[in-house]
């Protein structure tokens, strides 16, 4: 008896033990299932609405970043500049009306300088510059005392007529300038502004020059520019900015 006692000790031990083991496998393989389960579900209901909720979060932080960026850089260079009363301009309108700085006193300027045979750029500049206006005057911006003024490279072609007929074609109020040869360049120089004539041949000819928009304050203080080509809701806070 006492033998047959010793023997069944050892069994019961190992069987119990295995029972156990194989329950603690059990319960481990479902706890890695129920994780993996987890895992896969946490990317597919979790991280992805995360994503698109931040990413618009962050896009916008992006440009309002690099607009300030811009700003702070143009009011730095604007130190440069001369106010826009001190420049002597000696130039007539589209209504071939005399004009000089003291015609734009007390007035915000958006000022451009391009010519009306330009093919890209000049209509683009104008159209964009007449659509961020009436984007500032639908968000209840008063944009009555803005003045887009666009100067001719180009004096023989854009007479007063010439500009006349070539403003009317978009909807907006643009003041056009033109002159003499000679005034007309001495205002290019005091701005700063590249232009160089293109022979194209049969005696045509276009034009390459500054597409920047130059920016003044109603006190003749310069702002900054518009660059061509530059975000369109930058252009519309630049302008206001003028305001």
């Amino acid at each position: 008896m006492h033998i047959t006692h010793q023997m069944k000790q050892p069994i019961s031990k190992p069987a119990d033990a295995a029972s156990k083991a194989a329950e603690q496998m059990s319960s481990a393989k479902k706890a890695d299932c129920d994780s993996k389960s987890f895992v896969n579900f946490l990317p597919a209901f979790s991280t992805k609405p995360m994503i698109v909720i931040f990413l618009p979060f962050l896009f916008l932080l992006l440009a309002a970043g690099v607009f300030f960026v811009a700003n702070h850089y143009a009011e730095k260079t604007a130190s440069g500049f001369p106010n826009f009363q001190d420049y002597e301009i000696n130039l007539v309108n589209e209504a071939n009306r005399p004009q000089t700085a003291a015609d734009f006193a007390n007035q915000p300027i958006a000022l451009f300088f391009g010519f009306t045979f330009c093919p890209d750029i000049c209509p683009t500049t104008l159209t964009t510059l007449a659509a961020a206006r009436d984007a500032l005057q639908i968000a209840g911006v008063n944009t009555n005392s803005l003045r887009i003024v666009f100067v001719t490279v180009d004096p023989l072609r854009d007479t007063p007529e010439q500009l006349k007929r070539y403003l009317s074609l978009f909807d907006a109020y643009v003041t056009g300038l033109t002159g003499t040869p000679e005034n007309i360049k001495a205002a290019l120089e005091q701005f700063g502004i590249y232009f160089k004539k293109i022979d194209q041949g049969d005696g045509d000819y276009l034009y390459d020059h500054s597409a920047a928009v130059f920016l003044y304050r109603g006190d003749g203080q310069f702002k900054g520019t518009i660059v061509h080509n530059e975000p369109f809701t930058f252009i519309i806070e630049k302008l206001k900015s003028i305001l």
